[in-house]
């Protein structure tokens, strides 16, 4: 989801980019952005959404990866993904639920490779927190009861990582009005205009 929104943004800056005398580039990028997902409006009223993977796992993107065959994880290359979000009390809320089969390396870990199956809840805001709600989070203790909370600095990278996914990033980042295009430099060197939210921290 995050590698779509980047594309999507990529594009919009493009055009943009060639629209004459526009007074304030950043918004209009995040306008058509906007619009190109259904609008504001749309975008206002949605309160869950569920994105669903099934049978082959990649930890990058399509456009991402070197080439359109095989997979680019060596911790599984097989299972079942979904990702929920919800916004009924204004605050972000997400649940994974993760079913996968651990990939072959792992065998010197455990000598017989059973699935992880476990589901995580992560909300956000000052009250924020991430927890293993059902199964266990552990590679090496699959069988293991949940844990519950993780630790802080686990927490913080999961919402964080949860905010970027959310599908009404776009309308926050809007909302919040602290924001401004910024040039991004990708691991090849290439250089794309992206747009820095001051206050997530996120581009």
């Amino acid at each position: 989801m995050m590698g779509l929104l980047n594309y999507l943004l990529f594009f919009v800056v493009g055009l943009s980019q060639a629209i004459p005398n526009a007074s304030n580039p950043a918004k209009a990028v995040l306008e058509e952005a906007i619009n190109a997902l259904g609008g504001a409006s749309t975008l206002g009223n949605i309160q869950d959404v569920t994105y669903r993977g099934a049978k082959i796992y990649r930890s990058r993107s399509t456009g991402e990866s070197f080439a359109l065959t095989g997979v680019d994880n060596s911790v599984s290359s097989v299972g079942v993904q979904n990702v929920t979000f919800s916004f009924h009390d204004g605050q972000l809320m997400q649940r994974i639920d993760r079913h996968h089969q651990m990939g072959p390396y792992w065998t010197w870990a455990r000598p017989v490779l059973n699935p992880i199956d476990m589901s995580l809840v992560i909300r956000d805001g000052d009250d924020g927190y991430a927890a293993v709600a059902e199964g266990s989070y552990s590679l090496f203790a699959p069988g293991a009861p949940p844990s519950g909370p993780l630790d802080g600095l686990l927490a913080a990278y999961l919402i964080n990582e949860a905010t970027k996914m959310s599908p009404l990033l776009l309308n926050r980042v809007l909302l919040g009005d602290n924001y401004s295009l910024k040039q991004e430099t990708f691991t090849s060197g290439a250089r794309r205009t992206a747009i820095h939210d001051k206050s997530l921290k996120l581009a």
